[in-house]
């Protein structure tokens, strides 16, 4: 008897159970760039921005973990100079504050950061990017091919790096490299990514690594089969959808992940490239196409008001072109399937009123019938909704309705659905007796059963003998199957039979039986929501639930009702 409790019953229960959110499962990781946040965002923005990013389907953001303080950034001065020392020991306890603030953020929105540790012209001799610094500041370069201590230098600085933030729920990845101008020269730099990677080992951070080369003219393979890079950066601002899709196909050969950082911006103006017009939404989405075409696991949107946290930044969020890549890269939730039907008892009281049990309320109560009436529950015209029914055994009359009660309310059965149906004495019970979603009467006389698929007057479907004169007959979906089958209680002994199939012939199998013990009453109902329908005992005022149709403990016990009281099955959702 697979039926549901009525819809009105629903909407009370589903406001004690609200659903849980549904997560978005993503066809390629989606992350933004902000590599001055650290530098220039307020502690607000930044929880906004963070925000932001969690409740539209990013799964983060890179940010430039800047390693000199011309940059605001994680070196301290020589004490009483604008000079930076070349030890990272003591680092600037400031920056280290900042970053733990928007790594703790956003881990708490379930956010991670990938972590771009220096660009390499900080490291590797030449800096372009420092001839419009003011005052300039005078430090050595920390790659130099004749410093025996070159490497030493990076091996530090990713130990301490490693030491502070490895397995930080809010770290994604460590990015080495960067904006590195001179491709003729970057295979130089190879030692100082070497030992800077085995220093986050050392210091235990598990994270994966890459390398992110110049976008302008240097190599995206030039680090790629090294050992300790884990998957493949692409950055180049200047390439077409065509051009983004292969380059990132390319880089498959090295047998590691691919990501797409640092392509086109939103907004983005010359002179990064010989583009004549902003980027715009359009490009944004031609790209992600691209990207999600290619197989890379991971695209690096990129918003030219917000790369460098300008003024604008917050003002470019839920900008266009980063809607494009969302709708791309973001797939619809999909809908949380409907759970599975939950049964719940419902007693009726001798005189007519009916309790439907709701969790931590008052019982759902409502008069339908007379004194000596059997009560019935199934439904009848096969919309999911169980409602109530009468057999009155004492004219062999039955009352149906397919409106479920108001709460406090007197039922009227429906007289389209009043009808003849056995003869006084007659045991009736409900299932569905040919899989058609609809749940009928059944006829329990002397140990012969008679099902009928129609609520109406007329013959047996089937008829066939099953157990023995005193017998209790009741049905329920045994076997997860389409249709219901026949069980047997048997007063005397406290056992219950069962057979799995409706027989064609006059007799019928049995296919199990099990103890339930000497009890006052049962019901049968999917207690546990596995699709599965098994006998409960309602007796002396509690209720004992069982999982399986064999002899053993309940796995429910509740106090409900009082003795005398007879049960039904019906059902209802955990969620409503």
């Amino acid at each position: 008897m697979r039926t549901v409790v009525a819809a009105l019953l629903f909407a009370l229960v589903a406001s004690l159970f609200p659903a849980a959110p549904v997560g978005a499962a993503q066809q390629v990781r989606l992350w933004d760039t902000a590599w001055s946040l650290p530098n220039n965002a307020t502690d607000a923005e930044i929880e906004q921005y963070l925000t932001h990013l969690a409740d539209n389907g990013f799964d983060g953001t890179w940010v430039s973990l800047a390693p000199f303080t011309w940059q605001g950034g994680l070196s301290d001065k020589i004490p009483g100079t604008n000079i930076a020392m070349e030890s990272f020991s003591p680092p600037n306890p400031a920056y280290l504050a900042r970053m733990d603030f928007i790594l703790d953020e956003a881990a708490e929105r379930g956010i991670q950061v990938a972590v771009a540790i220096a660009w390499a012209a900080d490291y590797a001799g030449v800096r372009p990017g420092l001839q419009d610094r003011e005052p300039p500041t005078p430090f050595d370069d920390w790659f130099d091919p004749d410093d025996p201590n070159n490497g030493q230098k990076a091996y530090d600085y990713g130990f301490l790096l490693g030491q502070r933030w490895g397995n930080h729920a809010g770290l994604d990845s460590w990015v080495l490299g960067g904006d590195y101008w001179f491709g003729d020269s970057e295979a130089s730099t190879a030692e100082t990514w070497s030992m800077m990677a085995a220093g986050l080992d050392a210091a235990g951070a598990p994270e994966p690594k890459t390398y992110g080369p110049g976008g302008f003219t240097s190599s995206f393979n030039i680090f790629a089969g090294e050992p300790w890079l884990d998957y493949v950066s692409l950055n180049q601002h200047c390439l077409t959808p065509a051009e983004l899709q292969s380059a990132l196909e390319a880089l498959a050969v090295h047998g590691k992940p691919v990501v797409a950082a640092e392509v086109r911006y939103e907004e983005d103006q010359p002179p990064f490239c010989s583009w004549t017009e902003p980027h715009d939404a359009d490009d944004i989405r031609a790209d992600a196409e691209a990207i999600l075409a290619s197989g890379a696991v991971g695209y690096v949107y990129g918003h030219a008001d917000r790369w460098g946290w300008y003024p604008t930044a917050i003002a470019s969020l839920g900008s266009p072109g980063e809607q494009a890549a969302i709708e791309v890269l973001v797939p619809d939730p999909e809908p949380e399937p409907e759970p599975e039907p939950v049964a719940e008892i419902v007693l009726v009281e001798p005189n007519g009123l009916w309790h439907v049990r709701v969790d931590g309320q008052p019982d759902w109560t409502f008069w339908y019938g007379m004194p000596g009436d059997t009560p019935l529950l199934g439904d009848w015209d096969g919309d999911g909704v169980a409602t109530p029914g009468m057999f009155r055994s004492s004219n062999g009359f039955v009352y149906l309705t397919n409106v479920f009660p108001a709460d406090g309310s007197v039922a009227v059965g429906d007289p389209a659905l009043t009808f003849f149906y056995g003869i006084p004495g007659d045991q009736v019970f409900v299932g569905d007796w040919n899989g058609d979603g609809r749940d009928s009467l059944g006829i329990s006389r002397a140990g012969k059963l008679f099902l009928r698929n129609a609520n109406s007057t007329g013959p047996a479907d089937l008829e066939f003998w099953f157990g023995q004169p005193d017998d209790i007959a009741m049905a329920g979906n045994i076997d997860g199957g389409t249709l219901d089958e026949v069980l047997l209680y048997r007063p005397s002994t406290g056992m219950v039979y069962l057979t799995n199939d409706l027989p064609s012939g006059d007799l019928a199998s049995t296919d199990g039986s099990f103890s339930v013990g000497q009890v006052e009453s049962l019901a049968v109902g999917d207690w546990d929501g596995d699709g599965i329908e098994t006998v409960g005992v309602v007796d002396d005022g509690e209720v004992r639930l069982r999982n399986s149709n064999s002899s053993g403990a309940p796995d429910v016990t509740y106090s409900w009702g009082e003795p005398g009281w007879v049960p039904v099955a019906g059902v209802r959702t955990e969620a409503g």
